[in-house]
């Protein structure tokens, strides 16, 4: 299931309508597309413990955030808001990476708190006094943290942790490769001001006023070809990121029932998108 997205390339039709929000009007992929998002947020929420850790907290705290972020991305996309999809889905991704990082790593454990802990005394003591914490220790303080941090969770180093937590998962290898590569993608796409983000959302056409060409910026699409395309990508990161989030919250041999749900959910879904399409 883990074919090559088209990495939501297409945002170029007038306007903007509101087709798929009601439940009557759904297409049944739209429905599929939603019980991902479902499927998600209860394996994210569930087996969670009380944090004893850093590592709990991040484990409990991290996958739940990237279902969020996920749920957040399936919505703006089936409301024709592509543009804001690869923010979205960048958060989402990065979310289950550090979750992975930090398991596999206890530099990346230390790191990860260390980049507030400042920050975090402070407005402990602020709690402490009944005041309110001052932001110049935010802005001003931690910045042998905010490096260390930024070290530690670089792209290379979390992608490698998370390539090394899924090894021996089931398709673990596919879904990492999917997440990297869509990762990148969303890089390009919105989640930082490149060129890409602008040339996917544009149309070039002729000037009225003169010969030179003139872009046009559509930052919405009305077509639902276009907008069952960028779900039908969502829902291959979804198939990606739920691998990951059983990984983190299940042992793998205790994962049998939940792969067996996922899988006939994913053969349900791309049944029903090549009948749409």
């Amino acid at each position: 299931m883990f074919r090559e997205p088209g990495f939501l390339t297409h945002v170029t039709v007038r306007g903007h309508t509101n087709h798929f929000m009601t439940a009557t009007s759904l297409p049944t992929h739209y429905r599929l597309a939603d019980r991902m998002t479902t499927f998600l947020v209860d394996l994210a929420a569930n087996g969670l413990s009380p944090s004893t850790s850093t590592v709990e907290m991040a484990i409990n705290s991290l996958p739940i955030y990237s279902a969020f972020y996920y749920a957040g991305a399936m919505r703006r996309a089936s409301a024709s808001e592509a543009y804001s999809v690869p923010v979205l889905m960048r958060a989402a991704i990065e979310c289950a990476g550090y979750a992975a990082h930090i398991i596999e790593s206890e530099e990346a454990a230390s790191a990860w708190v260390g980049r507030h802990r400042e920050f975090a005394e402070e407005a402990r003591a602020a709690a402490e006094e009944s005041r309110t914490a001052r932001l110049e220790v935010f802005f001003e303080g931690d910045t042998a943290g905010r490096q260390a941090c930024r070290r530690e969770f670089s792209i290379q180093n979390w992608q490698r942790s998370l390539a090394n937590f899924m090894a021996h998962f089931p398709n673990g290898g596919p879904a990492v490769e999917l997440l990297r590569r869509l990762y990148a993608v969303t890089l390009d796409t919105g989640a930082h001001p490149n060129i890409l983000m602008t040339l996917i959302g544009s149309q070039i056409h002729s000037s009225d006023v003169s010969d030179l060409p003139s872009i046009v910026h559509y930052p919405f699409t009305e077509d639902p070809v276009l907008i069952a395309a960028d779900i039908e990508n969502l829902f291959r990161v979804g198939s990606a990121l739920a691998r990951v989030l059983m990984a983190i919250r299940h042992p793998p041999q205790g994962n049998a029932a939940l792969l067996e749900r996922l899988t006939a959910l994913e053969q349900e879904f791309f049944a029903s998108t090549q009948s749409f399409l």
